[in-house]
């Protein structure tokens, strides 16, 4: 086998497209079993098989026998390093836009931003305890105020909450009664 392959990597290298083509045939199930070994994206399974041929037929004219590095283990350790790549870049490509299913409906990660600028505590500085509750929402701790606008501002449920900011359900419930004693102990004090 290995003699074969050396045959066909040789014929490759001079350029001969049966070869070519004969190769990617035999390192088919290699190209398949490192799609799903290492790549966990959303492409289409085509274009990553096809980007692993092209990937195969570059690495064979950077392959060098003398290393004594085998072959079939060479081209192997490329396209696990190719795909791995691969998803690193998807990983890199998330975007504000991408959306998260929380059961109920379809959230987008930009949904989930608070806006510093212009949120609820602004709105409700217009009402008569607009300002006491601005002051105690300033008390609270980060993840406490993103619960409490959520669940009275937005209107999320519990669990689109925990889904939202990854966490488990039981700390949001926590989170959020915790928070609501430190307001309505502050609140007594205006």
């Amino acid at each position: 086998m290995e003699y074969r392959m050396k045959d066909l990597v040789d014929r490759c290298k001079g350029g001969e497209l049966k070869a070519k083509e004969e190769i990617i045939e035999r390192l088919k199930p290699l190209i398949f079993t490192s799609i799903k070994k290492y790549y966990f994206g959303e492409e289409e399974f085509k274009d990553l098989f096809q980007e692993g041929a092209l990937k195969i037929l570059k690495a064979i004219n950077a392959f060098d026998e003398k290393r004594g590095v085998p072959f079939l283990g060479y081209i192997k350790l490329q396209l696990k390093f190719f795909y791995m790549d691969r998803r690193k870049k998807v990983r890199k490509e998330l975007s504000l836009n991408n959306q998260i299913d929380t059961g109920d409906d379809l959230l987008s990660f930009i949904d989930l931003v608070v806006d510093e600028t212009a949120n609820i505590e602004e709105n409700l500085l217009k009402s008569q305890n607009g300002k006491t509750l601005v002051k105690v929402l300033n008390v609270l701790t980060l993840k406490q105020k993103q619960i409490i606008i959520l669940y009275y501002g937005k209107g999320f449920t519990m669990k689109q909450i925990s889904k939202a900011l990854g966490v488990h359900y039981q700390t949001v419930v926590k989170t959020k009664e915790r928070a609501l004693k430190k307001m309505k102990k502050y609140f007594s004090l205006y």
